[in-house]
């Protein structure tokens, strides 16, 4: 029997939205395969829409459900992140440290134990390209194409608030010295009504101080695109550097600190739709 890589643990939509993600669309809207994990000498071939390697998985990293064998959560995140592209590897370990709470310590121990095997030096940079909090494939691209440009690592999904403690929005991505946003606009973002919302939000965040940049599906197709997309961060950060210091009203919520009032309604993850 084979052993589908599968994130187990989750729960109720949460595992939905897991499945989605990882049986979703590449950056250039191709399916990705289902990975099949199959015993060393078991007879498999290729079939559509799956793609078959062989291992062994000892018992300690295999998980049962009731559509059969998987491979264990950390299982799953080392054989991601070593058989797949770079950025698939980061985008796999994001979302399981934000959906499953992936287990850092497990994954290098077994790094450590397996670092003869094919990718593990791919792993071990992808875990130092991570980041937690991700909630969508294509914030993880657009972080990556951020970082490509040479300018520092934003903070993912954080809540900005005024000086005052009052929640002004919950930004997709931010560099909290420079004062820059981005944010991804995904499919659920092209109505009339969510084009109204994302402008008065837009502008909500400009009032005090910050400089958002905004991008969609398409800044992140090519490396064309993501060129050009990051030309266009270059000139936000420009733009917010030439604003003086009294201009900052606003500072990033601590994790630990409750607002004092929603000063507009913070709804679900901006970027979930992709």
């Amino acid at each position: 029997a084979g052993f589908l890589i599968a994130a187990e643990g989750a729960s109720g939509s949460r595992r939905e939205e897991l499945a989605e993600y990882f049986s979703g669309s590449a950056a250039d809207g191709t399916l990705q395969p289902l990975l099949l994990c199959a015993p060393p000498r078991a007879r498999l071939g290729a079939r559509p829409g799956v793609r078959v390697f062989r291992s062994t998985v000892p018992d300690s990293e295999r998980a049962e459900s009731g559509s059969g064998p998987l491979t264990s959560p950390v299982r799953t995140a080392f054989d991601l992140a070593r058989l797949g592209p770079w950025e698939d590897a980061v985008i796999a370990l994001d979302l399981l440290r934000s959906g499953l709470g992936l287990d850092l310590e497990s994954l290098q121990e077994l790094c450590r134990e397996r670092r003869g095997w094919r990718g593990v030096t791919q792993v071990r940079r992808a875990l130092s390209a991570s980041e937690p909090g991700v909630e969508s494939p294509q914030e993880t691209r657009l972080r990556l194409t951020w970082v490509s440009t040479g300018l520092p690592r934003p903070r993912c999904n954080v809540l900005v608030c005024t000086l005052g403690g009052d929640v002004i929005a919950r930004v997709d991505l931010i560099d909290g010295r420079a004062g820059v946003v981005g944010e991804y606009d995904g499919a659920f973002h092209s109505s009339s009504r969510a084009r109204q919302s994302d402008a008065a939000r837009q502008e909500r965040l400009e009032d005090v101080g910050l400089v958002v940049v905004r991008s969609t599906a398409d800044d992140v197709r090519t490396l064309a695109e993501r060129l050009r997309w990051g030309h266009r961060l270059v000139g936000a950060y420009r733009r917010a550097s030439e604003r003086s210091a009294s201009t900052r009203r606003w500072r990033i919520l601590a994790e630990t600190e409750g607002p004092v009032r929603d000063s507009c309604r913070v709804g679900p993850p901006h970027s979930r739709a992709f």
